[in-house]
C-alpha cells in the first residue's frame, strides 16, 4: 500500500496545483500531480492533474471501477477517438483502451471512483452544451447523472456579481477551478504572472531557482523568464489579456485573505505592487 494522499474524505482539503511538482508515472512521457490517492500506488483510487507529452502513449489497458477525463489542454485520443480541449469522458467499470497524444495535453483525471457495469459511456463536447441558468448568480451543464447513482459531475458558472449564501453537501463535493474571478485565460495569466512569483521567491529560495536562472542565463530567474516570454511572442501583462485596472485591489485582497504556501510570505502592499508590474508589463522585480 501507498502513503494516502488526502485520504480521509471528511477532512476538507484545498490544493493549488499550479505549485505541485510533477511525478513520474509508469510512462516516461506521462507526468502527474496527486490530488488524492487510497490504495496501491499505481492500482489504487487516485485523483491527479496528468500531462502528457508530445508523442505520449501508454500500453492498452482496463479501468475497474471506472475511469473520468476532462481535457484541460491539447488533444487526449485513444482508439476510439481524438478528444480536444474541453471534452468529457467517463469510461466506466470494464472499459478498455490504449491512450497517447500526438502534441501533448493536460487532463484532469479520477480513477477507480464510479464502480457499476451498467454506468453509461459518456464523451461530450462541453463547448457544444448549453449553460442552464440556476439561482444566485450560477449556470451549470450537467455532464453526467444517472439514476441508480447518487454521483454527478457538471460544470459550474459562476458570475461575478454570484451572492451564493451557504451551501450544503451533505455526501461531499469535489470542486476543480478552471477559471478565476476576472474571467482570464488560465495559461495566459500564469505565464503573465509566473515570472514576477519567481523574482518575488528568489531571495528565499535561491538555490532551488538557480537551475532555472542558469538554464535562462539571468541572474534572475524571473526576469529571464519575462525575457523568454517576450522573444516568444507570449503575453507579458495582465492589462493585455483583459484585466480590468480596478480590479488589482480585489485581486490583491483575495491573495491576502485566502492564502496559501508560498516560499517568502508576502505582505498585501507587496502582492499588489506585484500585479501592478504584471498588469502593465514590467519587468519583475525582487
Amino acid at each position: 500500500m501507498a502513503q494516502p494522499i488526502h485520504g480521509d474524505l471528511s477532512v476538507r482539503v484545498v490544493v493549488h496545483t499550479s505549485f505541485m511538482a510533477w511525478n513520474a508515472s509508469p510512462s516516461s512521457t506521462v507526468w502527474r500531480k496527486r490530488l488524492h490517492l487510497v490504495g496501491p500506488a499505481e492500482s489504487g483510487q487516485v485523483t491527479s492533474v496528468v500531462r502528457y507529452q508530445e508523442h505520449s502513449q501508454f500500453p492498452p489497458h482496463p479501468h475497474p471501477d471506472g475511469e473520468e477525463i476532462l481535457v484541460l489542454a491539447g488533444v487526449f485520443s485513444d482508439e476510439h477517438g481524438d478528444w480536444p480541449a474541453g471534452s468529457y469522458l467517463l469510461n466506466p467499470e470494464g472499459f478498455r483502451h490504449a491512450p497517447f497524444s500526438r502534441e501533448g495535453c493536460l487532463l484532469f483525471v479520477k480513477l477507480r471512483q464510479f464502480p457499476g457495469l451498467d454506468r453509461n459511456h459518456v464523451a461530450v463536447n462541453t463547448h457544444t452544451v448549453t449553460w442552464e441558468p440556476l439561482a444566485d448568480g450560477r449556470s451549470r451543464k450537467l455532464l453526467y447523472a444517472q439514476a441508480g447513482y447518487e454521483d454527478t459531475s457538471r460544470l459550474e458558472n459562476w458570475s461575478a456579481d454570484s451572492a451564493l449564501g451557504e451551501l450544503a453537501y451533505p455526501r461531499g463535493a469535489e470542486l476543480f477551478v478552471l477559471g478565476g474571478s476576472f474571467d482570464l485565460p488560465h495559461a495566459e495569466t500564469h505565464t503573465v504572472v509566473l515570472p514576477h512569483v519567481v523574482s518575488f521567491n528568489t531571495r528565499a529560495v535561491p538555490e532551488q531557482l538557480a537551475p532555472v536562472a542558469e538554464i535562462l542565463r539571468s541572474a534572475d530567474p524571473g526576469r529571464g523568464l519575462f525575457d523568454l516570454a517576450k522573444r516568444l511572442g507570449a503575453p507579458t501583462s495582465l492589462k493585455e489579456i483583459g484585466m480590468p485596472a480596478e480590479g488589482l485591489d480585489k485581486a490583491a485582497a483575495i491573495a491576502t485573505e485566502s492564502p496559501y504556501y508560498n516560499p517568502r510570505q508576502p505582505a498585501r502592499e507587496e502582492i499588489r505592487a506585484l500585479l501592478d508590474n504584471a498588469f502593465h508589463g514590467r519587468r519583475p522585480s525582487t
